[in-house]
């Protein structure tokens, strides 16, 4: 993971907001510093979906959902190969 990446924040509200926040060092200078977007529950709260009702949406697997901790795994598979990306979020 690119260092630029490592210091990225991601918090998600209880609103069904989400703000990120690319860190002191940023990939792309013109990159926003901040940027909001929404999320929504799915499937009995087992999937946790970004930006629901657009393109861009990401669908995510709930590995943990504690009041500290958020795993999310995300599987995206092309023609060759799969992906899996898991992120463990921690309350700060």
């Amino acid at each position: 993971m690119d260092p630029c990446l490592k210091d990225n924040t991601s918090k998600y509200h209880t609103d069904m907001t989400l703000v990120t926040d690319e860190g002191p060092m940023k990939c792309f200078a013109g990159d926003p510093q901040t940027a909001s977007t929404t999320w929504t529950f799915a499937s009995n709260e087992t999937e946790l979906i970004t930006s629901p009702g657009t393109l861009k949406g990401l669908q995510y697997h709930i590995a943990q959902l504690s009041p500290t901790t958020l795993e999310l795994v995300i599987t995206t598979s092309f023609p060759s190969e799969t992906y899996v990306e898991d992120y463990t979020y921690t309350a700060f």
